[in-house]
């Protein structure tokens, strides 16, 4: 069972990636590659990012780009419960007419990286694109295919991730036994 209270057969904990160092600092120059060609001729202020594992990678993003375009990166809540991302930010963090980008660990339905979008307009800011590190809806969720076909969108990886409402998840027939994200192991 996934955050969004799906079932999926398929899981991917960005904490397991995360633990590794040198795949993060691998993954933070291959997006910010991305951001040096797709905002070369008009240079993005900094990344909102979430109090998660995504943290690491928005850092690392901005030790790659600190020497050509300087980033903030500003954070918002998270909570390690729930699984889910809060909207507050430093007062002053992001103004008015800056550009800044949405990133999140991993995505499946959109939601989440779409929050974290409202909180740069929100706050004054233009939101020039957003990233993860994962794409993980399958094509199911159409908040996806809206927010790639509305904004620059980079993921490093897109997983084939099928996930089912609980009354027609093919798992609860066979009678699989279910297990949390919570209680997901990490590799």
């Amino acid at each position: 069972e996934v955050v969004s209270g799906h079932h999926t057969a398929t899981y991917l904990r960005f904490e397991s990636v995360a633990r590794f160092p040198e795949l993060v600092k691998l993954l933070a120059r291959d997006m910010a590659e991305w951001i040096r060609r797709t905002f070369e001729q008009h240079p993005v202020t900094g990344i909102v990012a979430t109090a998660s594992a995504a943290q690491v990678i928005a850092e690392g993003i901005a030790d790659v780009l600190n020497d050509t375009m300087p980033l903030r990166v500003t954070l918002t809540p998270y909570s390690f419960d729930t699984g889910r991302i809060g909207t507050d930010i430093k007062t002053g963090a992001i103004k008015p007419g800056e550009r800044f980008l949405a990133l999140n660990d991993v995505t499946t339905r959109g939601n989440c990286v779409s929050k974290l979008g409202n909180v740069i307009t929100g706050n004054g800011g233009l939101l020039a694109g957003m990233m993860v590190f994962a794409r993980r809806d399958s094509g199911q969720f159409p908040l996806m295919n809206e927010l790639i076909a509305q904004y620059p969108f980079y993921y490093t990886t897109d997983l084939d991730m099928p996930q089912w409402e609980p009354a027609r998840c093919p798992l609860c027939r066979m009678n699989k036994p279910l297990l949390s994200w919570k209680d997901m192991p990490e590799l």
